[in-house]
Parts: C-alpha cells; structure tokens; sequence
C-alpha cells in the first residue's frame, strides 16, 4: 500500500478546525468519524439536517470501532456517554437509530442517526473546497490537484493516490436541477479496479433519475452476459467528496481505445508520432457538401493505414451542429462525432464518414446493396454485434436508442474490416422510466421508432440473413442470459444474476443514497415507473417479467 498523503489525512480535521467557536449550531458538518481498523486514514464528516446530524459509513467498516472528532473543547455526549473528542465508540447497535446529543450540562444539542451502506466498493475524492463548489455548478470546470482513495467491497485498497483531473459529465444528467452529479475522474497512474481492468479514466454515474439504482447496472451486465465484445464493465460505489457522503453511483469504465476497453488499433497515437507537432495544434476544417458534412483537423502527415480504429458514436442534430468538431454526417441524415481519433484528419474524417455512408445506404437498400457501390451491407458490418445491440435496445426500450450514447467501432483492415455496433451505454431513461419511450413491457419497440427517416435496426430486419441472426443470437445467448436476471438458473460464474440478488447487494446503501438525496425531489422522469424507491423496485422488476414473455413470443418463436 502506497502510504496516504498528509493532505488527505488531514483535510476533513482541517476542515472542523477551521469552523467557527458556535459550529454545532450554525454550520453543515459538525463531526468526523474514522475507523483506525479499516487500515485507511479517511474520514467521513456528518451532514447536518435541522437539528440531527446523520453520519454515512462505508460498508466494510466496523461501526464498533469509530473515532470522534469535533472541534472545541467542550464535552459532549451521546446518550449516556461521555465523547470527547479522539473517543473510540461503538454504535453497532444504534445504526439507524437517532441517538440524543447533549452537553454536558444536559442541554439538547439534537441528534445523531448512523447509517452503513452495503459491502460496496468506495470512493473517497479530496479536492480543494472552492474548486469542488465551482465544479459542481460547471462540469467543463477541471479540478488537477487532488487524491483519491478506492477501496474494494472487504475495505481492500484498490488505488491510493493523486488525482490527474476531477470534473463532471454527462449532459442533461449535469444539469441545475440534478443535485446528484455525475463525474469522470483520471489517475495519476493505471489501476485495476474490482477487476474490470487497468485504467487511469474511469466514470462515476449517478443514476439520479432512476430510484432503483438498478437500470444501468443490469443492461450493462446483461450485455457483457449475452457476449457483446468489448461491454463496458461496472460496480456499483458509495461515493464521498471531502468526506461528506454524495450517494450510491455506478463507477464504470471509460468507452476508449484502450488494450483494457475497446481493445483496437490506436490511431491518433499512431498519427501523434508521424507529426512533428501536436495534432491538438492542428488547423480545424469544416466541409460542407450537398448531403453530407465532415469536420476534422488539417494534420500534415497520415499514417499509410488510415482504416481503423476508429471510435464513432451517435450525436442528436443540435448537438452535432453545436459542439461536435471532429465528426460526419451521413446522407442519409445520420450525425456522428469521432471520439477516436480525438483529433482526426481530413483524410481520417473522410475515410470513415465514406464508410458509413455506404453501410447505411446498403443497409436501406431492399436488396442489402449499396446503389453506389453494389457492395452488401453485410460484408461491411459484424452481424452479430448489431443483433446483440439490437436486442439490448429493444429489451430495455431505451429512450435514447436512435439519438445519442449509441457507438460503433472499427478496427484497422488488416485486423478487422468490419464496422461493429457497441459498446452499450447509457440506460437511466430506459426499462419503463421514461414515458416517451413506451412505459409498458409490452409491444414492438426497436423496429417500431424512428429518428426522422432513419432506423437502421428497422431497416436491418428487412434482411433475412439479419432476421435470422437475431433470433439466433436470442436463442444462444441472450435468453440464456435473462434467465440469470430472472432466476430461471443460477452460474457461480456469470455476470449476471437474479433481480433479487441485485436489489439485496445494494440495499443498505440505497437507503444511505436516499437518506442523501430526498427521492420526492427527483422530478420529471419517473412519473409512471414509481414515484418512491420501494414502488420504483416493484415496477422494474415486474415490468421485466412482462417485457421478457413478449420478446419470448417475438423473437423466440419456432424457428426454422
């Protein structure tokens, strides 16, 4: 174990010093508490709210064994006993519970309700104050001083560390009326955490609107279960920014070229080393043809082999035209930005937006041949990965299936000619939550929607060879993997497991997440799906149940 930084140990303590003389009548934070056993020196710092004052531990700490510090010198008690500051107590047998807080005079001074969350893994940010609240209201805002410790769900330590750059993301989930913030945060060097693979990126997601905690944790899952190469891996984590409890997020790996992500060729590395100067400095082009457009960088020298990889995903119209600089869009009205190469050229951007103009006009064509070319859309795209994607998009019925967190890779020719459909992303409005999108389990949905003209899904199905890929891929994978979800059968091995399974390894710290943020206050989304947590948990797991009997009878009927 790396030894911790002084600044971290120190700052939660720094933090109560620097209060004023009356702090536990005037300010948020009143205490902080550390458990000298869990083998870490962070502390978690309580939230006042009206006159108690609730204190959020992490799972694998021993609620026997916590140290007290409050600033001042005068001595208080809980309950009966005396706690001066630097006491070791024990309120194993109080968790939950308001414990009365009182002078020693025996004057009331409020409360104090512990709370433990699950056996989950943790995350504890230290940041500067000031440049946290300046974040939180501005997610282009970068924190690049800090440190970070991350523990695994028996209090191991995962990464122990300075940070390399703390802020927010996400778009509308960043907005002003989402208290609840989602984050990416980057290492000062790779580790791997909970298994998922070395990394320095990695993501918070904070599933505001989704009082189950539940909806992008299982279509993840379920499409690393059903073998969608490359899915994206994630844990659920109690999240604590200087101390003070944020809530119950999913920490995730970032989509990215990488040998621990997407594992295909590195382009804008490649091109990086051909140019004398930094491709970030190169001259930015937009051209604008009579259908289509391309938007890139000039950079003067391109590798020999421009065919991959390339990572490309799905931009609503306003936002392609607004902020995508490095992207294209189609003829047939499709937009897309290129996450990688981050930086990519003209002959790049040219290259691949060609490409995906050919497979959608093949893929629109009755007879799967692109007019222009005669080439088969099938020859150009990974059949397989696409029914996959398909079949996520339609079981979840999410909101977002044609307008954006929609990506597709390629990798260089002589690895992989074809274009493939994934990794999954991005399932809050997703599984009933979201009332546009259909609330009931019921009906056809991916084949169904449309995005102006285009569904390319739709337009797929129309092919037999594509049909019967589908219903394969139903049969062979991905019904075997909701059985898991359903539990029809249980593996040791598998990602996935049942409903149940999932609620209970995250109970106590949904109960600590919404002792953190009030459900009542999360507006616009769930109106149907559940308007408190244990109706929201109801709703899912029944709407589930119905959507799987419908895709059994769609997709899984007699086969050929």
């Amino acid at each position: 174990m790396n030894k911790p930084r002084l600044g971290r140990i120190l700052l939660p303590l720094l933090l109560l010093l620097l209060l004023p003389a009356c702090a536990l009548g005037a300010t948020d934070f009143g205490f902080s508490f550390r458990c000298p056993d869990a083998g870490v020196q962070e502390a978690v710092v309580s939230r006042k709210s009206g006159s108690q004052y609730l204190v959020f531990l992490p799972g694998s700490w021993d609620p026997s064994r916590l140290e007290v510090a409050y600033e001042g010198e005068e001595i208080l008690f809980l309950g009966e006993q005396e706690i001066p500051s630097g006491t070791m107590i024990d309120v194993s047998d109080r968790l939950g519970k308001a414990i009365p807080l009182k002078d020693k005079a025996g004057k009331k001074r409020g409360s104090v309700r512990f709370r433990q969350g699950s056996r989950l893994a943790c995350v504890f940010v230290t940041v500067d104050g000031k440049e946290l609240k300046a974040a939180l209201k501005d997610k282009h805002r970068v924190i690049s001083e800090g440190s970070i410790l991350i523990t695994e769900p028996d209090g191991s330590v995962a990464y122990e560390g300075a940070l390399a750059q703390f802020k927010g993301r996400g778009n509308n989930t960043y907005s002003s009326q989402n208290g609840k913030k989602p984050f990416q945060f980057k290492l000062e060097r790779k580790a791997d955490i909970s298994g998922m693979g070395k990394g320095k990126t990695w993501l918070l997601i904070a599933s505001y609107v989704d009082l189950t905690l539940l909806r992008n944790q299982i279509a993840l899952d379920l499409a690393r279960e059903a073998g969608l190469r490359f899915a994206v891996k994630a844990v659920q984590a109690d999240v604590w920014l200087n101390g003070a409890y944020n809530g119950l997020y999913l920490l995730t790996q970032k989509i990215q070229i990488q040998s621990s992500r997407v594992d295909i060729h590195n382009l804008e590395e490649e091109t990086e080393e051909l140019n004398d100067q930094p491709v970030s400095a190169s001259t930015y082009f937009k051209e604008t043809g009579k259908k289509t457009e391309l938007r890139g960088y000039e950079i003067p020298v391109n590798p020999k082999d421009i065919t991959g990889g390339y990572l490309i995903e799905l931009e609503k119209p306003y936002r392609f035209r607004g902020h995508v600089r490095n992207g294209f869009k189609t003829s047939v009205d499709l937009y897309f930005a290129i996450k990688e190469p981050t930086y990519a050229s003209r002959a790049q951007v040219t290259y691949i937006g060609d490409l995906f103009d050919k497979v959608f006009r093949a893929i629109r064509a009755k007879d799967g041949h692109d007019p222009q070319t005669g080439e088969y859309y099938a020859d150009m795209i990974d059949l397989t990965s696409f029914a996959t994607k398909l079949l996520v998009e339609d079981f979840t019925k999410n909101y977002d299936l044609l307008a954006g967190s929609q990506f597709f890779y390629k990798d260089r020719d002589d690895k992989d000619p074809k274009i493939y459909a994934g990794p999954c992303w991005d399932y809050d409005l997703s599984m009933g939550d979201m009332a546009a999108a259909g609330v009931r389990p019921e009906g056809a949905f991916a084949l169904k929607v449309s995005l102006g003209k285009v569904n390319w899904y739709k337009m797929l199905y129309q092919h037999a060879d594509f049909q019967q890929e589908v219903k394969r891929v139903y049969r062979e994978q991905f019904r075997p993997a909701l059985a898991l979800l359903l539990g029809e059968r249980e593996d040791a091995n598998a990602v996935m497991t049942s409903l149940e399974e999932y609620e209970a390894r995250i109970a106590a710290s949904t109960r600590m997440n919404f002792s953190r943020w009030d459900a009542e206050k999360v507006t616009g989304y769930y109106e149907f799906s559940g308007d408190t947590p244990s109706a929201a948990r109801d709703f899912l797991f029944k709407w589930i149940r119905e959507r799987v009997k419908y895709l059994d009878n769609f997709y899984g009927a007699a086969e050929e």
